[in-house]
């Protein structure tokens, strides 16, 4: 038999809809890819921002986080991929340009 879910938390800081969401392995952070180009890091026990980890150029259609949780991916709608490093203080470590048409997932 199936339970009743509740909703733990609205997270509320992109401008349009939210993408991509991913979980740490720990699952103690969560990542959000919005529609307007925004990546943020959440607490997953308490629903605050982290941080938001910089824009990309365009609308981020999928986030995926690494395995032991230090690496975030996050395609775009212009065939970008940004990478991050959460273990640094400026996150952002590399942008891969090359694909013609939307990332619609990214894997770590």
């Amino acid at each position: 038999m199936l339970q009743a879910v509740r909703l733990a938390h609205t997270l509320n800081a992109h401008s349009g809809m939210a993408w991509g969401v991913a979980f740490t392995a720990d699952g103690l952070q969560l990542i959000s890819a919005g529609q307007d180009g925004a990546v943020c890091v959440w607490e997953s026990e308490s629903g605050l921002q982290v941080r938001p980890l910089g824009g990309l150029g365009s609308s981020a259609t999928s986030v995926a986080c690494s395995a032991n949780g230090r690496w975030v991916a996050a395609g775009s709608a212009v065939g970008e991929v940004a990478v991050w490093d959460l273990a640094a203080a400026d996150a952002q470590v590399l942008l891969l340009a090359g694909h013609t048409d939307y990332v619609n997932l990214c894997g770590l």
